[in-house]
């Protein structure tokens, strides 16, 4: 499944809203680490959660695109994920 296909203005919104300027600078830890972006998709199944990493990225921006993609795959619409269902970007090292 190609994750980066699409772009809308719902991803701009949420990119407005974290203060996002520029996606394509690598973030650097205080320790020099270099950091990404791990898209984590969550689904609550019979009560209980379930975890899978969906990719890895350079920048938010992509991270975003990837899951507004990922969401329009499971037959979601502006980003919004089914019931029982969630994916969230987070700064990894």
């Amino acid at each position: 499944m190609h994750l980066l296909s699409g772009r809308s203005s719902g991803v701009e919104r949420n990119l407005a809203k974290v203060d996002v300027v520029s996606s394509n600078l690598i973030a650097r830890s205080n320790k020099g680490k270099i950091m990404f972006w791990t898209l984590v998709f969550i689904a609550i199944v019979n009560g209980e959660a379930r975890v899978e990493t969906i990719g890895t990225f350079d920048g938010i921006r992509e991270c975003f695109f990837a899951r507004e993609d990922f969401a329009a795959n499971l037959g979601s619409y502006d980003g919004y994920f089914p019931k029982n269902m969630q994916a969230v970007c987070i700064l990894s090292e």
